[in-house]
């Protein structure tokens, strides 16, 4: 589709366009996406989307840089996690990613088939397999073994007993050391001790326990999970007899004092002196990849900013916040001054079951357990909501949440600023600070696996107050697209649906078998695409992988509104000059770019961007100007017909039971443009349409009832004669139609679609009286009867004349008439377009 057919569409809806920007309240300009069945024109460009769409392959999509919480490079099944905006696609698929086992996995975490695995899938639906092989395992403490980055000997018996079943044997009791209880999870609990075990009896033998254990493979998380402990012959209370224990996956929520939040491996057991031995298989903790996430929503919620100044490369956050009182284990000191002015829930709190960083965040937002019966201390507020001593801080560390509060750095830095108290690295020249806790020198060094268990530090300054709790979180990846792939291309479109997902942690049954991960997404956050300059956006990280720098907030050269699971759309930009945002044009510097597509919402990797597509428009040849043939009042150098494009817009009012699900519906879209395509006698793809609920000039809606259709016919014909028929043509048709039929045909068109019936009445139809008719540009540059000025180098306008850089002489420039959009010809260039 030519530039001018671009041109024309947008024109029709820049009205709607320009309303929205002065009802909108947020600073960031959004660009239009089409919703669409067909490609864009132009030549598809080499770049690989498959990253951005974990869930639409079962094989990972990456490979397995590091095993972490005892995975392996001969595990079939794995779930792999990267951080936002870390590496791009090309180098997490080329260099991998942290890998942890298929149990355990986070709501985020990938569950996928391994790279390093070859042959046959095996089946751990399949008992017998995944049972076969026990009595060979010899028992060996996972805790006590390990990896050289651990600082452990190796493991000399991690050899599981199948590959479906990838059971291992310890020594001990699992009613016996940290997990033989692990209820008590929060104040009041009132629960079970151990409610994700279940108890069978009557069970003659470690293969039949073993059974048992293989009938939750593959249950809902919320259910309690995959088995991932079993034991045979002893009960709760650490009785024999023919008893069979099943630990579930849920248990890595629970109490597990030190251990809470910790992978498997390191939930150390007792009781091998009485000759106890339990199966396990490996599982992620709750709090593994916490060096991977963020705090979600809350961070911005809460006004918290992470402290990344001094961390020692990728995915390895420094500094550690103090030891705090242990909850919910013990309750709070009644008096501040107990322990001292320094230790209480009052200046540092520790939580074993809160694991993850947006609840720790949440927490230190909240602290919604202190006042609690089972917990004392306070969390008073002033007139204004806020609390008296806020948390201002907190971490996820060794797997356990922190929270640092505003009375510990009153004692030990009274007048500095938290993040210049938690920076502080001069102790000496001062009196100010803990010597004996420096934040700054403490954390998990340079050890990627030590760091899978800590988060960055969050803080933010006494006495900001909480944001609006409506505010969104991204997470971002990233692709880049190098010169070779975008020479002389002047704008980009990419076709693009999205699958958003709510959570991903119960995809392993379908992975397992084989299948793709999820084939339908239930989720509520939306994919939104940005195209950035590269030398903007993007830093090398220690560690070889490029980062995205959030902190320096890059602005998108282009920006696409926020894409919804089963809307299949286009976003188009335009490379060759850009506003990004502000009132001012720049030239692209360099046509490396990277498009960067987040999960925009939760702030959790839960949309995937699903056929994902790339085409480009080639710039067009520079104009050249027939001298010889130039006069005074413009130029005509060219005999013969010109192109021309034929446009016949106009509006309908439809009335419908519910006006916000009506325009809502992508199917609803489609089947008003396939109607009025059909009453006008054209192809669909000449028919365009914007559907919006209809408002009264004082801006009430009409009971939710109404929706108001804008739409566009545009046609390309030989020449000016067939223009001015095939205009004539097209108004007649359309203001001769039958509006009973026309709501007869969207109806008949919907119901087609997707089988849903509506009751449609066309309560108005109005197309233009007269046609627009234009030239197709490029047809004949030099053949125009315009007057008033000259054309060539110098440029051409109505009113005056413009230089080498392309503005024109008119009474505004495009800087001076910008707006938060944009000016009008920035939006026009880089909405997103529909395509014919």
């Amino acid at each position: 589709m030519t530039s001018i057919l671009r041109i024309l569409w947008l024109w029709a809806f820049l009205s709607t366009c320009m309303a929205y920007d002065s009802e909108n309240d947020s600073n960031e300009s959004y660009l239009m996406v089409t919703d669409t069945t067909t490609s864009p024109p132009g030549g598809v460009v080499d770049v690989d989307f498959g990253y951005l769409n974990p869930g639409g392959n079962a094989t990972c999509r990456a490979k397995c840089k590091n095993y972490f919480a005892g995975a392996h490079s001969s595990d079939a099944f794995v779930c792999q996690k990267q951080a936002s905006g870390v590496g791009t696609s090309q180098q997490n698929v080329e260099k991998g990613v942290t890998c942890f086992p298929a149990y355990g996995c986070g709501k985020d975490m990938i569950t996928c088939v391994n790279q390093d695995w070859k042959g046959t899938l095996p089946d751990p639906t399949d008992a017998s397999t995944a049972c076969a092989g026990l009595d060979s395992l010899v028992a060996e403490q996972p805790w006590e073994c390990g990896t050289e980055e651990e600082g452990r000997e190796p493991c000399k018996h991690n050899q599981s007993n199948s590959a479906a079943g990838k059971w291992l044997k310890a020594d001990g009791g699992l009613d016996c050391g940290w997990g033989s209880t692990y209820g008590n999870v929060a104040p009041g609990y009132e629960g079970s001790g151990i409610p994700a075990t279940v108890m069978f009896e009557g069970v003659t033998s470690v293969y039949d326990c073993c059974v048992k254990a293989m009938q939750f493979e593959n249950t809902p998380f919320e259910d309690g999970g995959a088995a991932i402990f079993f034991q045979h012959g002893r009960n709760i209370y650490g009785g024999t007899g023919d008893y069979c224990r099943v630990d579930r996956e849920r248990l890595i929520y629970g109490n597990m004092d030190s251990s809470s939040g910790r992978s498997v491996k390191y939930a150390q057991r007792c009781g091998e002196e009485w000759g106890a031995e339990f199966y396990y298989r490996h599982s992620a903790g709750a709090a593994d990849a916490a060096n991977l996430h963020t705090g979600g929503r809350c961070v911005k919620e809460g006004n918290f900013s992470r402290e990344s100044s001094f961390n020692p490369g990728s995915n390895l956050p420094a500094g550690e916040l103090p030891e705090g009182w242990e909850l919910p284990n013990h309750k709070c000191p009644d008096s501040p001054d107990e322990y001292g002015p320094g230790s209480g829930c009052h200046v540092t709190m520790r939580i074993n079951t809160i694991n993850d960083a947006e609840q720790c965040c949440k927490m230190c937002s909240s602290l919604s357990w202190l006042g609690h019966a089972d917990i004392g201390d306070n969390a008073d507020v002033d007139e204004n909501g806020l609390h008296l001593n806020p948390c201002v801080a907190w971490q996820i560390v060794e797997g356990r949440c922190r929270l640092t509060r505003k009375a510990y750095f009153d004692y030990w830095n009274p007048g500095m600023t938290i993040r210049d108290s938690i920076t502080q690295t001069d102790f000496d020249s001062t009196d100010l600070g803990n010597r004996d806790w420096r934040i700054f020198g403490r954390g998990c060094g340079d050890s990627a696996e030590n760091c899978n268990h800590y988060s960055y530090i969050y803080h933010r300054e006494v006495g900001v107050p909480p944001s609006s709790n409506n505010l969104t979180a991204g997470f971002r990846k990233v692709v880049k697209v190098e010169q070779d792939s975008l020479a002389d291309t002047e704008t980009i479109h990419i076709a693009v649906a999205v699958n958003a997902h709510n959570g991903r942690k119960d995809t392993r049954a379908a992975v397992t078998q084989g299948q793709t991960a999820v084939e339908s997404g239930n989720g509520t956050d939306c994919g939104q695409l940005e195209i950035f300059l590269a030398s903007e956006a993007m830093t090398t990280g220690t560690t070889g992988y490029d980062e995205f720098n959030e902190e320096s907030a890059p602005i998108p050269v282009c920006k696409s509104e926020c894409i919804t699971t089963g809307q299949t759309a286009v976003f188009s930009c335009n490379l060759t000059s850009v506003t990004a945002g502000t009132s001012t044009s720049r030239r692209l510097s360099t046509p490396d770019i990277v498009v960067s597509a987040s999960s925009v919402g939760s702030g959790y990797d839960q949309v995937d961007f699903t056929s994902m597509t790339m085409f480009k428009t080639a710039m067009p040849p520079p104009e050249t100007v027939d001298e010889g043939d130039s006069t005074e009042g413009g130029s005509n150098g060219g005999q013969g017909s010109v192109a021309k494009v034929v446009t016949v817009s106009g509006e309908a009012t439809l009335t419908v039971a519910d006006a916000a699900a009506f325009v809502a519906d992508p199917n609803a879209r489609l089947g008003v443009q396939k109607a009025i395509a059909s009453v006008a006698s054209v192809e669909e793809t000449a028919v365009t349409v914007v559907l919006s609920a209809f408002r009264r000039l004082q801006g009430r809606m009409l009971q939710g009832t109404s929706v108001k259709v804008e739409f566009t016919i545009t046609k390309t014909v030989a020449s000016e004669e067939e223009a001015m028929s095939k205009g004539a043509e097209l108004v007649a048709t359309l203001q001769s139609s039958d509006t009973s039929a026309l709501g007869a045909a969207i109806v008949s068109e919907i119901e087609a679609l997707s089988g849903k019936t509506y009751e449609v009445e066309v309560a108005a139809f109005t197309p233009d009286t007269e046609p627009v008719i234009a030239d197709v540009p490029g047809e004949d540059a030099s053949g125009s009867d315009s007057t008033g000025g000259s054309s060539g180098d110098e440029g051409s306008s109505g009113e005056g004349s413009s230089g080498d850089d392309g503005s024109t002489g008119g009474e505004q420039s495009r800087d001076e008439s910008s707006s938060r959009f944009g000016s009008a010809l920035s939006f026009l260039t880089f909405a997103v377009l529909p395509f014919m």
